[in-house]
């Protein structure tokens, strides 16, 4: 089954790229919170074929295309993670799908559709990259935010109440690129430390951080350590490259 909804993954990734080439149509859900014809087509495009694969599947998927009930072989899907990015850059935005059976999370695609990174993680497995199985450092397990990079939104004033002046002079630089599900997959794979934002729906991350667990990673989401609140409810993410990172945010909070 895995090797079937990576490759509806894929497909729907060249539908993305397809649907780029036509006019966007644009509606607003909510102020700064967009929804085009190419989410609601992906998402259903993604449901249709899962059903496929396995009849009895449910779903809780971000616009909300297809109802279903039970958390029994729940597909959790963000049809594009990043919206605003592809509306506004053409790039920088991903599908997402994870696949929880029982309340627990089994395995999980990230697809950087534009960067055609296809990133996999399945539970008590690996972390892939495009195939490749990724490989921890030596060191990440020590490894302090201090001097680091910090992935995500830290001006928010209702996420940290360390001032943002003494966050910028304890890391070594901040980066926003506004794709909650890329930038987890950035931090699983170590290309940064931590990924922190305000307010997160589960089918932002709910892949990335079945990814992010394979590869040694830790968070805090939902109020809880490494919690998967299976709802609709948004919550504080902080995503980390290993525990003692998510304990120096944490005492930030």
């Amino acid at each position: 089954m895995i090797h079937q909804i990576e490759t509806i993954v894929k497909k729907a990734g060249s539908l993305v790229q397809e649907l780029l080439e036509e006019d966007l149509k644009i509606k607003n859900k909510s102020a700064r919170d967009w929804v085009t014809n190419i989410d609601v087509t992906v998402e259903k495009f993604l449901i249709d074929n899962i059903l496929k694969v396995l009849p009895e599947a449910n779903f809780l998927a971000e616009e909300n295309t297809h109802h279903t009930k039970g958390f029994n072989h729940l597909f959790i899907i963000d049809p594009i993670d990043g919206t605003t990015n592809l509306i506004h850059q053409k790039q920088n935005f991903a599908i997402s799908v994870a696949y929880y059976h029982q309340n627990q999370p089994q395995f999980g695609f990230v697809y950087d559709v534009m960067g055609d990174k296809l990133y996999k993680g399945v539970t008590n497995g690996k972390a892939y990259l495009n195939g490749i199985p990724f490989t921890a450092s030596p060191n990440r397990n020590n490894s302090s935010l201090e001097n680091n990079l910090i992935f995500g939104d830290i001006y928010r004033k209702d996420l940290f109440k360390k001032p943002y002046e003494g966050i910028k002079n304890y890391i070594a630089a901040h980066r926003f690129l506004g794709s909650c599900a890329i930038e987890i997959c950035e931090v699983a794979f170590e290309k940064a430390h931590a990924y922190v934002f305000p307010k997160i729906s589960i089918w932002d991350g709910a892949a990335a951080l079945i990814i992010l667990k394979c590869t040694g990673g830790t968070w805090y989401f939902n109020h809880e350590i490494e919690g998967y609140p299976l709802n609709d409810h948004k919550s504080v993410m902080l995503a980390c490259l290993n525990d003692s990172v998510l304990q120096e945010l944490l005492q930030w909070l």
